[in-house]
């Protein structure tokens, strides 16, 4: 019986984990369809009011864990989901922070994609104003083109990203993120479907529009 129960809260917790992080990723889309309703509506603080409240629920979910979600538990969807909430938790530098050691720990027993590591760490470190190791954060130029955010030796920049489970090298990423195609990396692709494509160009007409040359994407 007991089996039976872990099984049932490891299942809820990995469909609760893609729901949040489904809802982080379409909130872009529902704050645009209520802003016609109501043109006064700012989607900069729907969004952000989103990535907040889901934020607070996985903050819930890592205090009784005390570790992060694991994939041989709740799957690689779910534990990368769970990557998606705390990479959106800027508001709360203590809790990414928080999130980046459980998420270290866990990719170290395999537990967790490296991938989503690098993500992180380069979130933390751009929001701190220093330079990101593996040129994962990017920002719009004057062009309204991407660029990497201020990155750490660039000559040795595909290597350490090759050693986090990035195998494309930093100009392919830039190219294809201007395509359009703004899956991070392959892992997160199914949660990013189907509207995938109409969400990362809604986000990049926001990301180019916004006043902020320092706002970073994903």
């Amino acid at each position: 019986m007991k089996n039976i129960r872990e099984t049932a809260y490891k299942n809820d917790l990995a469909t609760l984990l893609i729901q949040l992080a489904q809802h982080d990723m379409h909130s872009l889309d529902e704050a645009n369809a209520q802003k016609k309703q109501n043109p006064t509506l700012s989607t900069k603080d729907f969004v952000q009011r989103t990535e907040r409240e889901n934020s607070e629920v996985f903050k819930q979910i890592l205090n009784q864990l005390d570790v992060w979600p694991k994939i041989s538990e709740v799957g690689i969807e779910a534990s990368v989901a769970a990557f998606v909430i705390a990479q959106h938790a800027d508001h709360d530098p203590a809790f990414q922070r928080k999130c980046l050691n459980l998420l270290e720990k866990a990719a170290l027993e395999g537990e967790a994609h490296p991938a989503a590591v690098a993500f992180l760490t380069d979130r933390i470190l751009v929001n701190e104003k220093q330079t990101q190791l593996y040129g994962t954060q990017l920002h719009p130029n004057v062009q309204g083109m991407f660029e990497l955010q201020p990155t750490d030796d660039l000559a040795t920049l595909d290597a350490r990203r090759r050693m986090t489970g990035l195998d494309e090298d930093h100009r392919s990423y830039i190219k294809r993120v201007n395509s359009g195609d703004m899956t991070p990396f392959r892992e997160l692709y199914h949660l990013y479907q189907p509207a995938q494509h109409q969400w990362a160009q809604r986000m990049a007409r926001e990301a180019k529009q916004t006043t902020y040359s320092t706002a970073s994407l994903f």
